[in-house]
């Protein structure tokens, strides 16, 4: 059944355990993109994405600022909430990107596309971003293409894979918020790279999609990756070539 949310033409959802990508499809996407010089964007729905998505569709403002203890700072997510505008262009975004990071085992998550009906062209597990350094193939990637990085660990992560593997990036884009998100993009297509890591909360989402649609760039949602890679917790899982 069809039905129309800002513009956009949706769809029921149905997610199926089998089509969900593995870091081997990933990657292969990513590198079949780069190889080529197609777009392609991926995008993840986490806890922070799902509760910008529900802003007066499952969630009222009143329930978000009395239940959501980040609601009223950018700090986890990179947005203050309400937003109803970063909330319509994300719901723009999940329909056009090329793979979309989901839970869907969980209520919030079906809740969420209940009431979006947004069928994503692929999807991949939403955490599996945290997994990626640890893949060798996408280690070999970064090193083989270096990537833009994006948000507010960029410098510390591009002096991490100099640090690491060697990989002098083009260029690094921070943001701190909403208000940044367009600014940012315009950064990004200023600067000669042929893809992009993203670590800016539901920014991402836009910030991909757009990059990939009117750019024609490949652009990845990394979320905490960067966060997690330079962590001493566990030195030897992330971005080990051995």
């Amino acid at each position: 059944m069809f039905h129309m949310y800002s513009g956009v033409t949706l769809l029921s959802i149905i997610f199926r355990p089998e089509d969900y990508a593995t870091a081997e499809v990933i990657v292969e996407n990513i590198s079949n993109s780069l190889f080529s010089g197609k777009p392609f964007s991926l995008i993840r729905l986490g806890d922070g994405e799902l509760t910008v998505l529900a802003q007066e569709l499952v969630y009222s403002l009143d329930w978000i600022e009395k239940n959501v203890p980040w609601a009223g700072s950018n700090y986890y997510c990179g947005v203050t909430l309400p937003n109803l505008e970063l909330r319509d262009r994300m719901i723009e975004s999940i329909a056009k990107a090329d793979m979309v990071g989901v839970f869907a085992d969980d209520d919030f998550t079906r809740r969420v596309f209940k009431v979006l009906g947004i069928q994503p062209r692929s999807i991949c597990y939403a955490f599996e971003n945290i997994y990626l350094p640890m893949f060798k193939p996408f280690v070999d990637l970064i090193r083989r293409y270096p990537p833009l990085l994006v948000g507010r660990p960029a410098e510390q992560f591009a002096r991490f894979l100099y640090e690491k593997l060697g990989v002098v990036v083009p260029g690094t884009v921070s943001i701190n918020g909403y208000e940044e998100l367009d600014s940012c993009i315009e950064a990004m297509a200023r600067i000669g790279h042929e893809w992009s890591l993203v670590s800016a909360g539901c920014n991402a989402t836009v910030i991909c999609t757009t990059m990939a649609e009117q750019w024609g760039k490949v652009a990845i949602d990394f979320g905490h990756a960067p966060d997690c890679a330079m962590s001493l917790d566990y030195p030897n899982c992330w971005l080990n070539t051995d």
